[in-house]
């Protein structure tokens, strides 16, 4: 069914560009005289080359979509490269314990957090560890301790190294058998922290943000909506602050076909939000915390 589909989008651009091109000559045989629109005819292939260009051209699938935020000086991206060849401040997953390597099995994992241990820790994960403890001695995170071991989920921890910025932003909870799992709430609480803590201590930068929830964290939800409630959540957030240059939503591209996520159908609706969104009553995002 896709390939039938392909080829009829194939040839709807094809003949929509060889139309397009036809109609320059009858229009320059109007406002012209015959004779230069006949000396234009015997061209007929070029017209066809460049019809074909341009249907092909039209059925290589996207592998961006960039939106310029209305009155803000800040831009939206959904993003198929790869989360660690993108450029700026990268978001980071992990559970609300901080524990970087609670099972043991971190640097067999996929996760982004095992991706990040490798790349800048040299695959030691207490390294990482000790970077985190350190962070957590400071005021504002024993207001948002729940209990001995757990913080707030939405809680982030901020570090720096070789000039590299990551947020590690608690949004999983560990069960008991020692593996993240997340639900609808603790994902929109997450984000709603997440925003608030950066448009407080944040600089103007450009955030990275993987699909979060959607790996370890085992969310049931659709990808697509998961990917629209980040943006969504983010142009909530700018109503009040216009603390980042961009925010790219990056987008596992297995996951395209594994997950039946439609790249095209969720750019092309973003883009209308994203193009009719004002910033008037709206709320700012909640948070029992204040960031010094």
């Amino acid at each position: 069914m896709k390939t039938i589909i392909l080829i009829i989008n194939f040839f709807v651009h094809l003949f929509s560009a060889f139309g397009l091109l036809w109609l320059i000559v009858e229009i320059t045989a109007f406002f012209t005289d015959a004779e230069t629109a006949e000396s234009i005819k015997p061209y007929w292939w070029v017209f066809l080359l460049l019809g074909l260009a341009y249907a092909i051209f039209c059925l290589i699938p996207k592998q961006s979509y960039k939106f310029k935020v209305p009155n803000r000086d800040s831009n939206i991206i959904l993003s198929q490269k790869d989360f660690f060849d993108i450029k700026g401040s990268i978001i980071v997953p992990i559970n609300n314990k901080f524990q970087v390597d609670q099972d043991g099995k971190i640097l067999d994992s996929k996760s982004i957090l095992s991706q990040t241990i490798k790349k800048y820790y040299s695959s030691k994960p207490n390294l990482l560890q000790g970077e985190i403890a350190l962070e957590l001695q400071g005021d504002f995170y024993k207001a948002a301790k729940v209990n001995e071991s757990e913080y707030q989920i939405g809680t982030v921890v901020s570090i720096k190294i070789n000039d590299k910025q990551i947020y590690l932003l608690a949004n999983t909870k560990l069960n008991s058998n020692n593996k993240s799992y997340c639900n609808d709430d603790m994902f929109e609480e997450s984000l709603n922290g997440l925003y608030f803590y950066l448009s407080q201590v944040a600089s103007k930068e450009d955030f990275i943000i993987p699909l979060i929830g959607t790996g370890n964290g085992r969310l049931l939800t659709n990808r697509e909506a998961i990917i629209k409630e980040i943006v969504l959540a983010f142009l909530s957030s700018l109503s009040q602050k216009n603390y980042a240059d961009s925010l790219t939503v990056c987008i596992h591209k297995p996951d395209i076909g594994k997950h039946n996520i439609n790249f095209k159908r969720i750019g092309e609706y973003l883009g209308k939000k994203i193009e009719t969104t004002e910033f008037t009553n709206k709320q700012t995002l909640g948070s029992n915390a204040t960031y010094q």
